[in-house]
């Protein structure tokens, strides 16, 4: 038998308090970015309808994004269950290398300057 069920109360108060925490995460950075001085609202009422793409090149886009991305491809690394019936996370060699290329990435586009690969 498995250690864990997914609706057991363990499964659901890591799940919760994960949550918990990203979204008071995503409260402080969108607070951050929207009292930031040179932050700007984006008037949406002036954008095409046609061409709705542009409606999330804005600020707080790309906050959210930066804010869940990296737990989106953690979860997988977190939740997935190992202990005494299967074996340790880590020896997925697919999965840890697919982490660690979307975390490496997620990085790169968060710390370099703009060039051909954040644009």
């Amino acid at each position: 038998r498995p250690t864990s069920s997914l609706l057991g109360p363990q499964t659901l108060s890591s799940v919760l308090g994960v949550q918990f925490i990203n979204m008071s995460v995503m409260v402080i950075n969108l607070l951050i970015v929207t009292n930031h001085e040179d932050y700007v609202a984006w008037p949406s009422k002036l954008a095409n309808s046609k061409h709705w793409w542009y409606l999330s090149d804005n600020w707080e886009s790309t906050t959210l994004y930066y804010s869940f991305y990296f737990v989106f491809i953690s979860t997988a690394v977190v939740f997935s269950f190992g202990s005494h019936f299967r074996s340790f996370v880590l020896t997925n060699f697919w999965l840890v290398i697919n982490w660690a290329i979307l975390f490496i990435m997620t990085l790169l586009l968060v710390f370099l300057s703009p060039n051909s690969f954040t644009k």
